[in-house]
């Protein structure tokens, strides 16, 4: 007996000879192939023709294994999965696939997940970070074939949970925070790679990034003082970012303010009075200024001569802050300077802010005192008057007999301070008084001061007359002169 296969286009071969009239052809065949089979018999002449062919086809066998999965997807929860037909369907149409998971965690071995047609599958409520081993088989009508080799794949971590706080590790400095956080209680399965912080800008701006790395604190430091800032953390893994922790307020220390912007002058100045505007200071240290002080320079000295409350500090509106300077002298200059309180202390003083006052009239003389007199004048000298502004253009003396309401008053010649007053009474009591003249005004007159000037000689009697002319005596009668509070003898 000899066969061929007709899909491998070989000649015949012997397969059986033999007394028997059947036989059993133990010959793997592949799977749905055809072959041809002749036969011939043998005698004492010799060996006949072969016959006709007998055509023969095999049944269908199993498929081969398909080529391993493919991983497609891999998150938290799922795997997904893809896989290729078999090289070859083992000679019938592949009906189907059947995917088979094994979990070493429950040590059940492999298990089916799939069977189907389809050439993908995900499976799912896996668990995080987990290993899986796959296989497929293919089936067709002979059956289902062996599976491939197992492949293995992992689940994907999960995004770790928020870090615990932010919170301060140490005291706020006026310019720096020691923040310090907690790793995630859960960190999704795998390794937390750093930490991000996040700080705003202390007025409630947006957000940017402080620190990013694995340390669990850190020092933020050129910060402004006294401002309340926001601070919020998340972690980073393998996984991706976590959610951000809540914001968390932290407040650097004030520091006392800078000094105030300047001084100006409001309006124009008075002769006795200056108004001044206090400007706030480009930084209050971070917390309101409550107050602020004006000094003035006197004798190169500076005193305090104002101080301004801040309505904000009480809770009021932002107002100008303004204060008034007085009493003070006419056309002079002063000079003024500010500084401003707040919770922490005093800032530095500002710059200086100089102002004349107006131009008033002079200062009354002083030191009026009587020098030289006699029974009919007296020299008087003084201190010269303080001008404001105005130069001196002379004095005047005002002087009368004390009792009486008639005076005189006189202009002094140049600007020198003493003058002699003429023509008194002898023996008279006079009150007098000093002020400077100028082109703006009169000074006020000056204290006055009294002076009584000396006696002198009598006058002669008038009108001597007689009386009566007896023999022995004579009788004279005359007019009483002006004594000038003295004793008069009389010579005849």
């Amino acid at each position: 007996m000899l066969w061929t296969n007709l899909q491998c286009g070989r000649d015949f071969i012997e397969v059986f000879q033999g007394q028997q009239k059947q036989f059993k052809l133990n010959h793997k065949f592949p799977p749905a192939s055809s072959c041809r089979f002749r036969l011939r018999v043998l005698n004492d002449v010799g060996w006949s023709e072969y016959s006709d062919n007998l055509v023969f086809k095999s049944g269908a066998g199993v498929p081969p294994p398909p080529p391993q999965p493919i991983l497609t997807e891999a998150s938290v929860g799922h795997l997904a999965l893809k896989w290729a037909p078999p090289t070859d369907n083992g000679g019938s149409k592949i009906l189907s696939y059947c995917l088979e998971m094994n979990d070493p965690e429950n040590g059940y071995g492999f298990r089916p997940v799939y069977q189907g047609e389809e050439l993908c599958h995900t499976s799912s409520g896996l668990q995080r970070v987990s290993t899986y081993h796959f296989r497929v088989a293919a089936t067709n009508e002979a059956g289902r074939g062996p599976f491939s080799a197992p492949v293995t794949f992992q689940t994907s971590p999960a995004i770790p949970g928020c870090p615990g706080g932010p919170e301060l590790k140490s005291r706020a400095t006026s310019t720096a925070l020691h923040i310090g956080w907690r790793p995630p209680l859960d960190n999704g399965g795998a390794e937390i790679q750093s930490y991000t912080v996040q700080l705003d800008d202390g007025h409630q701006g947006s957000f940017t990034d402080a620190y990013t790395g694995p340390e669990l604190e850190h020092s933020e430091h050129n910060l402004t003082p006294g401002l309340t800032y926001r601070c919020r953390v998340c972690a980073t893994s393998r996984a991706g970012h976590s959610n951000w922790t809540p914001p968390v307020e932290m407040k650097t220390q004030p520091t006392p303010p800078q000094a105030p912007a300047g001084l100006e002058v409001v309006g124009k100045p008075s002769q006795n009075s200056i108004i001044l505007k206090m400007n706030p200071p480009g930084f209050d240290g971070g917390t309101v200024v409550t107050s602020y002080c004006v000094e003035m320079n006197k004798d190169d000295l500076w005193v305090k001569v104002a101080t301004v409350a801040n309505p904000q500090a009480f809770g009021g509106k932002s107002s100008t802050l303004t204060c008034s300077v007085t009493p003070l002298s006419p056309g002079t200059l002063y000079m003024f300077r500010a500084n401003c309180i707040n919770s922490c202390g005093v800032s530095p003083f500002s710059e200086v802010c100089t102002c004349h006052t107006a131009v008033g009239c002079p200062a009354s003389p002083t030191c009026l005192e009587v020098g030289n007199k006699t029974a009919n004048s007296m020299h008087l000298r003084w201190q010269p008057s303080k001008e404001f502004g105005s130069p001196l253009t002379g004095y005047q003396l005002e002087y009368g007999i004390s009792g009486s309401k008639q005076c005189v008053v006189v202009t002094c010649d140049s600007l020198v301070c003493s003058h002699t007053l003429k023509a008194l009474s002898p023996w008279s009591s006079y009150g007098v008084r000093a002020r400077a003249t100028s082109a703006v005004g009169n000074s006020e007159w000056s204290s006055p001061v009294q002076c009584t000037t000396l006696p002198s000689h009598p006058s002669s009697p008038s009108s001597l007359s007689v009386v009566r002319w007896p023999i022995t005596s004579h009788t004279l009668q005359h007019t009483t002169h002006h004594s000038h509070h003295t004793t008069c003898l009389y010579r005849f």
